[in-house]
């Protein structure tokens, strides 16, 4: 007897001693990483409105360390630490970012002349350039270990899996910035 997942992605007979954890740890990796980008995502929407000339200026210099990091330092970082570890130490890196948005948006004195908000951003751009290198390697392995798992073709595990990451990575994203307007607006809460 085999259990049928999607379409004709099925765990058969002959695996059944094997546990398979490789569609948990892609959803709980998905789930995490959502969390994570959500959240930066929705402090980048809200910074020029939060700390005015300092947010916008942050906002860009986020943009720029996560597109330098992209181009010229996710693939040594990834192979260097390994997929999963830089998934997590970029998630990590990402959350100087948010953390000092929080404490610049609730005290403006925090941010200052805007130098810590520039160096918070910085951080959490060269986190945010390298997480999604790490990310794609991930999936890919993770395909392949599903397919051996589940006695399917590459394809059909590629496709499964972008399903399960699309569905939860743009619900979290779209909660998470309805969240913050929510909050803020209809229901009148302060930032903290």
């Amino acid at each position: 007897m085999s259990m049928v997942l999607f379409d004709d992605v099925k765990f058969s007979d002959c695996n059944k001693n094997k546990k398979p954890k490789t569609r948990f740890n892609f959803v709980l990796m998905s789930i995490l990483f959502s969390a994570n980008h959500g959240t930066y995502a929705a402090c980048i929407a809200l910074a020029t409105a939060r700390l005015g000339d300092i947010g916008a200026r942050q906002s860009g210099t986020w943009y720029l360390a996560y597109a330098a990091s992209s181009l010229f330092g996710s693939t040594y970082v990834v192979q260097s630490l390994g997929v999963r570890d830089a998934l997590i130490l970029g998630m990590w890196v990402n959350c100087v970012y948010v953390g000092y948005f929080m404490a610049a948006a609730s005290n403006p004195e925090i941010a200052g002349n805007g130098v810590g908000a520039m160096v918070a951003a910085a951080i959490g751009g060269f986190g945010g350039g390298f997480v999604w290198t790490a990310q794609g390697s991930y999936f890919g392995r993770a395909s392949e270990e599903y397919a051996r798992e589940s006695l399917t073709s590459i394809e059909r595990a590629n496709a499964y899996f972008a399903w399960i990451f699309a569905s939860i990575y743009l619900a979290e994203e779209v909660i998470l910035k309805l969240l913050s307007t929510v909050l803020i607006k209809a229901l009148n809460i302060s930032w903290f």
